[in-house]
């Protein structure tokens, strides 16, 4: 994502990753033009496979994540994190 993703504080619930997946979130990857601001996340993220490059909001950032939550549950081998 290269744009601006403003949640207005809303809350995503019942989000979820279960299938095979790497650089996993709620947004797979922020661009460094990326902006995500004001959101939460409530869900369960458990990707099959290498189970690498995971988050709650984003599964790799190079942009901007700015008040933004998650709650829930990831499993994860490597560079895993709840944001």
């Amino acid at each position: 994502m290269a744009g601006n993703f403003n949640g207005n504080g809303h809350t995503i619930k019942g989000f979820e990753i279960v299938n095979a997946a790497s650089e996993s979130g709620f947004i797979r990857s922020v661009a460094k033009t990326g902006v995500v601001m004001d959101l939460k996340v409530e869900g369960y993220i458990a990707p099959k496979g290498s189970m690498k490059n995971i988050g709650g909001i984003a599964g790799i950032n190079y942009g901007t994540i700015e008040n933004c939550t998650f709650y829930g549950s990831i499993l994860a081998k490597e560079a895993v994190g709840g944001i």
